[in-house]
C-alpha cells in the first residue's frame, strides 16, 4: 500500500461507494483515495472518492502527493493537474467585484475553505483547542478541520475570540462572514463575529506568494516538447494497457517472467508493469541491491527490493537501464504486439514542482500556547447540588468559562461542592456522601468572588477554604491533582491514537505461560507444551521507520484443559494502540494446529520454526554502507576551535539576500577520504588554497563521500553551468546552502568544506562558459558585489585561508552578487569537513 496521502486509479469494480456522497463509484471510473491508517492492520487504507468529490473536500499541492499519477491517461492526468493549488490552505480575504459584492472564489481556495465551519455548540462537551477551555452549549463556536490518521478528519473547535488569535497560524486571512455557516447565526451572533473575526488589511497580511522566475521563450518551448513526448508515450503505455485488458493473468505473468520481471500480487500491477516494459523497455535488476525489482513512481523508477535483511532498497533512477523485450511465439498472435517493434527507450517525467509556495512572517503567525493565561478555575472539578437562586445550567457555564469542570457525581479529588446553606442543613444522602468524603461546600456566590484576569487555581483553592459554608473540608492543595495546582493540562479520556494506559489486566498463567485474553477461552485452555518442553508461542515484532510501522504478530497453539481440542489462536496490530485485530481457529488434530503455526511463522520470518533458537539477528546495513564510503567520518567536539570558527564562518557569511531561513549547526565530522590525501599532494605546495563551502542533496552525498566531489556526475541534477562544467565552491555560507533543496518540513541539510587549491584565478564579473583554462591558469573566480571582510581572514594549518570575515562591498564592478570559485579537476579538492546543518525557516 502506498505511503503517500492520496492515490489515483481506475476503480477495479463497482462495489466501493464514495466516501463523501455515498453513491457508488462505477467500474472503470477515476477514483481518488485519501489514505487513512486501518484500524485492523498496522497500514493505510483508501477510503475512496469521485474525482469531483475528492477535490471538493481536498487540495493537494502537487501530483508528488498522489501515487499511481503516471499510470493515469495522459487526459485525466492534465485534467487532475488543473485542480491542484492553494496547497498551503490559505484563505485570503474575498475580493470585491462588481457593485461591491465579493467575487467568486478558485476552485482551490474553496477547497480550503470548506475546512472551516461556525455554529451553535450542540452541549458543553468540547474544548476549545486554544486556550483548552470548555465551550459551553449554544456559545459560538468555530471549527478547523485537523487531520488524524486513524479517523481522517475531524474538526478543532474554537471560541471565536480564540480563533481570531490563531487565524493567521491557520492561514486564515478572510474575515468571520466567510466562514461557512455563518449565514445560519442570528444577527447579533453574525455582528459579534464580524467584529471579532476581521479580514487582514493588505498590509497586515503576513503571507506572500515566492515569485518564480518567470520562464523564457526557450523554456517554454522546451515545456511544451516535454508535455508532448509524455502525451506521446502516454498514450503508447494505454495502448498497450488496454490491448492487454482482456488477456488473460496467466499470459501476462508469463510475459513477465519471460522478460526476468518480478510477478505482482495483483493483476492491475502486473498489467502496469508489462505496459511498460512494452513501451520502454524491460529494466535490469536493481544495481544498488542486486536482487530489486525497478517499478514506476511519480518522477522516476524505485527499487522494490532489500539491500539487507533489515533493510528496504531506497535506490531511484530515471533512466534504469533496459534490454529489449522477448516476446513469446505464442503471444505475437495477440493483436496489440502484432505490429510490435523491440526497442529500449527512455521515459520522460513531470518536472517536479517546487516544494516552497508562500512565504509567512513568523512574528505574526505564530502565536505562543504558553503565553496564554492560566484560568483560574482550571480543570478544577465541581460538584452542583441543590437548589440554586440561578438556573444549573447558568451556574455551569460560569464554571466552564473560568475554566473548570462539572461533575455528574461526587469524587475525592474534586475542589468543591457548589450547594446552598438550605440543603447543606438538611444534610440529605447526597450531602452526608460529600461529607464522607471531606470536600468543602460553597454558594454560588463564590463565583462572584474569582478574577477571570488576574486569579489563579492556587488563589481558587484559598477561596475555597475561606468560603467553605461546612463544618468539615479536607486541604485542597493535597486533595486535588498536582498537576492541577501548577496548571498543567491534562489528558483527556478515550484518546484517538493510544490505549488507555488506566486498569490492570489479570492473566491466567498455566504451565509457566499466559494464554492471550483476547483468544476468549483464556480460563478453558492452556498453551500447547511438546514433550521436548517446546511451548508454541511467540511474538513477532517489525519496526519500519521509512514505512513508520511498527507492528506486532502473537501465534499461540491452544489446548483445552479438559478436552481433547485444539485451536490457533493469533492477534496483530499496531504496538501501544487499539489498531489490530486477532483470529481464533479450531483444528482437527494438534498435527493441523502445529503445521499452521509452523507455516505461518515461516511466512512471517522466512526462518523456520526448528531453527528458532539459532534465529541471531544479522548485523544491519549501517556499518557495511560506511564501509562503502571508504573514508573516515569523526564527529567533532562542539567545544574544541574548529568547531568555534566553523560556527564563527557560518554565522558571519549568511549572505543578506538569502532571508528565507536562518542556519544553525547541530553537527560537524570531519573526513578524511581514502586515497584523497595522496592525489591533493601534487596541489599542496600551491598557493592561494582556501576552505570552501560546497552544498548538495543529502541524498548525493553517498556518491559525494564514497567517489569525492566530481565535475558534472551524471545523478546530479543540471542546474546551469555558469562557468561552464566544473566543481563549485563559495565562501558565503548560503550561497551554497541553496543547493541543499531543504524545506520547512525537511528541514536538516549537509555541506561540506573542502580546502581548495585555487593557484592563479581568472577573474570573471559576469556569466563565461569556460572549457579550457587560460595558460598559467589553476581556477576561475567569479567575483561577486559582496564578499567576506578579506581583512578578518584567518590562516590555519597549512598555510590554508579561511574567509570567515564579515560581508562588505567588493571594489569589484560585476554582475554577480556573491563570490563563486571553480575548480576543473578534481585532484584541487580535498573534503576537510561535512556540516549538519539545521534550517530554521522564517515563514
Amino acid at each position: 500500500m502506498t505511503d503517500l496521502p492520496y492515490q489515483a486509479e481506475y476503480a477495479k469494480s463497482g462495489r466501493a461507494s464514495c466516501k463523501a456522497c455515498k453513491q457508488k463509484i462505477d467500474q472503470g471510473t477515476l477514483r481518488i483515495a485519501i489514505m487513512v491508517q486501518s484500524a485492523f492492520h498496522d497500514g493505510k487504507q483508501p477510503n475512496w472518492h469521485h474525482e469531483e468529490c475528492f477535490f471538493k473536500k481536498k487540495s493537494p499541492g502537487s501530483i508528488v502527493e498522489i501515487a499511481n499519477f503516471n499510470k493515469l491517461t495522459h487526459s485525466d492526468q492534465t485534467r487532475i493537474k488543473s485542480q491542484l493549488g492553494n496547497p498551503s490552505g490559505i484563505i485570503m480575504p474575498a475580493e470585491k467585484g462588481k457593485k461591491g459584492k465579493a467575487a467568486k472564489r478558485e476552485n482551490s481556495e474553496k477547497a480550503a475553505l470548506s475546512n472551516y465551519s461556525i455554529e451553535y455548540s450542540k452541549s458543553s462537551r468540547a474544548s476549545c483547542k486554544h486556550c483548552d477551555i470548555k465551550i459551553c452549549k449554544d456559545e459560538v463556536r468555530v471549527s478547523k478541520l485537523g487531520y488524524d490518521p486513524k479517523y481522517g478528519d475531524h474538526p478543532m473547535w474554537h471560541h471565536v475570540k480564540c480563533f481570531a488569535e490563531k487565524k493567521n497560524e491557520f492561514l486564515f486571512l478572510a474575515g468571520g462572514e466567510d466562514i461557512p455557516g455563518f449565514k445560519n447565526l442570528s444577527k447579533e451572533d453574525q455582528k459579534m463575529v464580524k467584529e471579532t473575526i476581521k479580514a487582514s488589511a493588505p498590509d497586515d497580511i503576513p503571507v506572500k506568494k515566492l515569485k518564480l522566475e518567470p520562464k523564457d521563450e526557450l523554456e517554454e518551448k522546451q515545456e511544451k516538447d516535454l508535455q508532448k513526448k509524455i502525451e506521446k508515450q502516454n498514450k503508447t503505455f494505454h495502448k498497450f494497457r488496454k490491448g492487454f485488458s482482456d488477456i488473460s493473468t496467466q499470459i501476462i505473468k508469463d510475459l513477465l517472467e519471460e522478460n526476468l520481471q518480478e510477478v505482482f500480487t495483483g493483476r492491475d500491477e502486473c498489467l502496469d508493469h508489462l505496459a511498460d516494459i512494452l513501451t520502454f523497455g524491460a529494466p535490469e535488476t536493481c544495481p544498488e541491491c542486486k536482487n530489486g525489482q525497478l517499478v514506476l513512481d511519480t518522477f522516476s523508477y524505485k527499487c522494490t527490493g532489500d539491500l539487507s535483511e533489515w533493510s528496504k532498497c531506497r535506490y531511484t533512477t530515471k533512466t534504469p537501464k533496459r534490454k529489449p523485450v522477448k516476446i513469446p511465439k505464442a503471444c505475437k498472435e495477440i493483436p496489440v504486439l502484432k505490429s510490435y517493434k523491440v526497442k529500449c527507450s527512455d521515459r520522460v517525467f513531470e518536472s517536479e514542482p517546487p516544494h516552497t509556495l508562500v512565504v509567512v512572517k513568523k512574528e505574526e503567525s505564530q502565536s505562543s500556547q504558553s503565553q496564554l493565561p492560566v484560568p483560574p478555575l482550571k480543570n478544577l472539578q465541581f460538584f452542583i447540588y441543590g437548589k440554586l437562586k440561578a438556573p444549573k445550567e447558568e451556574v455551569k457555564n460560569r464554571i466552564l468559562r473560568l475554566g473548570g469542570l462539572v461533575v455528574s457525581k461526587p469524587t475525592d479529588t474534586m475542589a468543591a461542592v457548589v450547594s446552598t446553606k438550605y440543603d447543606l442543613e438538611k444534610m440529605a444522602n447526597r450531602m452526608q456522601e460529600i461529607q464522607e468524603i471531606d470536600v468543602e461546600v460553597v454558594e454560588e456566590s463564590f463565583l462572584d468572588l474569582i478574577d477571570p484576569k488576574d486569579g489563579s487555581v492556587a488563589k481558587t483553592l484559598e477561596l475555597i477554604k475561606e468560603n467553605n459554608i461546612a463544618d468539615w473540608g479536607s486541604d485542597p492543595t493535597k486533595r486535588v491533582p498536582q498537576d492541577v495546582i501548577d496548571g498543567k493540562s491534562i489528558p483527556k479520556s478515550g484518546s484517538m491514537y493510544a490505549k488507555s494506559k488506566s486498569g490492570i489486566m489479570k492473566l491466567k498463567i498455566q504451565g509457566g505461560t499466559a494464554v492471550d485474553p483476547d483468544s476468549g477461552i483464556a480460563d478453558s485452555a492452556h498453551v500447547y507444551q511438546a514433550p521436548d518442553r517446546t511451548k508454541y508461542t511467540t511474538v513477532l515484532s517489525k519496526t519500519d521507520v521509512v514505512a513508520g510501522k511498527n507492528s506486532y504478530y502473537k501465534l499461540q497453539v491452544l489446548k483445552s484443559n479438559k478436552q481433547n481440542k485444539f485451536w490457533l489462536f493469533r492477534s496483530w496490530g499496531r504496538i501501544g494502540t487499539p489498531i489490530g485485530g486477532n483470529k481464533l481457529e479450531e483444528c482437527k488434530t494438534l498435527n493441523s494446529a502445529i503445521e499452521m503455526f509452523e507455516n505461518l511463522y515461516m511466512e512471517r520470518t522466512q526462518n523456520p520454526w526448528e531453527m528458532r533458537d539459532d534465529f541471531v539477528k544479522m548485523p544491519g546495513p549501517i556499518e557495511a554502507h560506511y564501509r562503502k564510503l571508504k573514508a573516515e567520518i569523526s564527529p567533532l567536539d562542539k567545544k574544541s576551535d574548529e568547531f568555534a570558527m566553523i560556527e564563527e564562518y557560518v554565522r558571519n557569511t549568511h549572505a543578506a539576500t538569502h532571508t528565507t531561513y536562518t542556519l544553525k549547526v547541530q553537527e560537524v565530522f570531519k573526513v578524511v577520504r581514502e586515497g584523497e590525501e595522496k592525489r591533493f599532494k601534487a596541489f599542496k605546495k600551491l598557493h592561494n588554497r582556501r576552505l570552501l563551502w560546497h552544498g548538495s542533496r543529502v541524498t548525493n552525498f553517498a556518491g559525494i563521500l564514497s567517489q569525492g566531489l566530481r565535475i558534472a556526475p551524471p545523478e546530479a541534477p543540471v542546474t546551469g553551468y555558469m562557468f561552464g562544467k566544473g566543481i563549485y565552491f563559495a565562501d558565503m555560507v548560503s550561497k551554497s546552502a541553496n543547493y541543499c533543496c531543504t524545506n520547512k518540513k525537511e528541514n536538516v541539510g549537509l555541506l561540506l568544506l573542502s580546502e581548495v587549491a585555487l593557484g592563479n584565478m581568472k577573474e570573471c564579473s559576469q556569466a563565461e562558459y569556460v572549457t579550457k583554462l587560460p595558460s598559467g591558469m589553476h581556477s576561475v573566480w567569479g567575483k561577486g558585489r559582496t564578499q567576506p571582510d578579506p581583512t578578518q581572514s584567518r590562516t590555519i594549518a597549512g598555510d590554508v585561508v579561511v574567509p570567515l570575515g564579515k560581508p562588505v562591498t567588493a571594489p569589484a564592478n560585476t554582475s554577480l552578487l556573491y563570490n563563486e570559485f571553480i575548480v576543473y579537476d578534481v585532484a584541487q579538492v580535498n573534503v576537510k569537513y561535512l556540516i549538519q546543518m539545521q534550517f530554521n525557516y522564517t515563514y
